[in-house]
């Protein structure tokens, strides 16, 4: 919005001093400063991104950060940087900067997500149900918001509706392996082995070719053990 408005007010100074000669230096100088924090501040968004990746967490907020100081209202920062707080165990962090990113745009799904990933950790399921149910109004085909909701019901005993929220996420994406694995966990609790030594392997083939081998893993884990049961 600032960009549009300097480009506006400089075309009117223009057309005001068309006649005179060129526009006073100050005001052709307001368009590339504001550019080139623009262009910073998109630099370090990509540079925190491939520090995130490589597992950098501290890197990564320094450089979400430093985004932010330049573009206070970089909503895709205020995310990236919850992101990375909620990987490194920081979900009051996170929560506080998901909670900024919908005060800027009410609309980012995966700012609801996110937030309601964060406040599961911390035991918060009703904040949690509420930011899925949120997300899933704006976007009734998430099947992260249906797993994240699901997991939410299912910490709180609600089971039918955590199985209800897992088949939804199972078909609106196949290869979703933690909707399997949730589901299967379910279907474990509540006895019904085959079912659910079905959705662990399912689960564990998907996570394996995902490069998952940890979560690959706990479901054969999981399955060896309802097999001797």
């Amino acid at each position: 919005m600032n960009q549009l408005f300097n480009r506006v007010v400089i075309l009117g100074i223009l057309g005001a001093f068309g006649s005179i000669g060129a526009p006073p230096a100050i005001a052709s100088a307001e368009l590339p400063r504001v550019s080139i924090a623009q262009s910073q501040a998109q630099s370090l968004f990509d540079r925190a991104v491939e520090k995130t990746e490589r597992g950098d967490f501290q890197g990564a907020v320094r450089d979400y950060s430093q985004a932010i100081e330049m573009q206070p209202n970089y909503v895709e920062a205020y995310i990236g940087r919850a992101n990375v707080l909620s990987k490194a165990g920081n979900q009051s962090g996170a929560i506080a900067d998901y909670s900024q990113a919908l005060r800027l745009n009410s609309k980012k799904i995966e700012a609801y997500i996110g937030r309601g990933s964060a406040y599961s950790a911390i035991g918060n399921q009703a904040s949690a149900i509420e930011d899925y149910s949120q997300a899933l109004r704006i976007n009734n085909n998430s099947a992260e918001a249906y797993v994240g909701r699901g997991a939410a019901y299912a910490a709180i005993g609600e089971f039918d509706r955590a199985m209800d929220d897992f088949n939804e996420a199972v078909e609106i994406n196949p290869a979703d392996g933690a909707a399997y694995f949730n589901r299967g966990l379910i279907r474990a609790q509540q006895g019904d082995r085959e079912a659910a030594i079905s959705d662990f392997r399912q689960a564990s083939s998907l996570f394996q070719s995902q490069g998952n081998n940890t979560l690959s893993q706990q479901a054969q884990a999981f399955i060896q053990r309802l097999q001797q049961n």
